[in-house]
């Protein structure tokens, strides 16, 4: 659970560190690299928890499909004209990578209760939970 939480918070504050970061040239040059294990180490990591928490206890996809948008326009951040545009896309992404582990983490706790998924863990959306 800490590091659904960790990863949260880094998805969060990584692209604004980011952005920073690459005002200066130097940076720039040796942030690409970075920025690209980042991004890889991010997706891979944050899809092999959120599927394996998917798959043994909440059966709820909202988690998987927050995060895959997220890492969809962390990814495409690169490819938009505007400094100011991509810059929100980015922090965009990492916001909604980070709602998806938090939301991850909420499904988790409330299913911790039962111990396995039991049908009030598998109730979709209306099911009158907030």
């Amino acid at each position: 659970m800490f590091v659904a939480a960790a990863c949260g918070l880094h998805c969060v504050c990584f692209p604004v560190l980011l952005k920073i970061a690459t005002t200066s040239n130097f940076i720039h040059t040796v942030s690409e690299p970075v920025e690209k294990a980042f991004v890889l180490s991010a997706l891979l990591l944050g899809a092999v928890n959120l599927s394996g928490s998917w798959w043994r206890k909440h059966h709820r996809p909202e988690c998987l499909v927050l995060f895959a948008m997220g890492m969809t326009l962390i990814i495409l951040h690169d490819r938009i004209s505007g400094a100011f545009v991509s810059a929100g896309v980015s922090i965009a992404g990492g916001a909604l990578v980070g709602t998806a582990h938090f939301r991850n983490m909420r499904l988790l706790r409330r299913c911790g209760c039962c111990g396995t998924a039991s049908i009030s863990c598998t109730r979709g959306p209306g099911s009158g939970e907030s």
